[in-house]
C-alpha cells in the first residue's frame, strides 16, 4: 500500500467540517487535537472514502503563513505515513472517519515531536473506533 494523501482524502466540504466540530468528539495529545466523526460507510457517492482528513494551525499562534504552512506540512506528513492501520480498520468495519487535525502551541515543533504525538493520537483513535464498533451506544 502506498503512503499517499490524495485529493479525495482531504476534507474540504464546509458542511462536513461543521458537522465534525458539532459532534465535539476529539482526542488530544498536547499541543495537537484531533476532531473525529465516525459514520457507517456509504456504498456509493462522493463521500465513499473511508478516511478524510483536514489540517489547520491557528493564526493566533503563528502570525506568519510560512510557519503555519510548515506545521500543517509536518502534520500531513506524519499522518500520511501512519494512517495505514487506521485505513485497514475502517475497511474492516465498513465505516467512514472524518478527521480534522489542529495544532495549538506557539513553539515550532520538530518532525520527531509531531510524529510521536500523531502516533499516540492515532493509537487512541483506533481504540475508540474498536470500542464504538463492538459496543455501540
Amino acid at each position: 500500500m502506498k503512503n499517499t494523501l490524495g485529493k479525495q482524502e482531504k476534507l474540504k466540504s464546509r458542511k462536513q467540517i461543521d458537522e465534525l466540530f458539532k459532534a465535539r468528539k476529539f482526542v488530544t495529545h498536547s499541543p495537537i487535537r484531533l476532531f473525529y466523526r465516525i459514520q457507517l460507510a456509504q456504498p456509493t457517492g462522493q463521500h465513499s472514502r473511508p478516511l478524510q482528513a483536514g489540517f489547520s494551525c491557528s493564526k493566533k499562534f503563528f502570525k506568519h503563513a510560512t510557519k503555519r504552512n510548515r506545521v500543517k506540512r509536518l502534520l500531513r506528513e506524519s499522518y500520511r505515513l501512519q494512517k495505514a492501520p487506521l485505513l485497514d480498520l475502517c475497511n474492516q468495519y465498513h465505516i467512514q472517519l472524518s478527521l480534522f487535525w489542529l495544532y495549538g502551541d506557539k513553539s515550532l515543533p520538530t518532525q520527531a515531536d509531531i510524529h510521536q504525538k500523531v502516533e499516540a493520537i492515532l493509537h487512541d483513535l483506533m481504540v475508540i473506533v474498536q470500542k464504538k464498533v463492538h459496543h455501540p451506544s
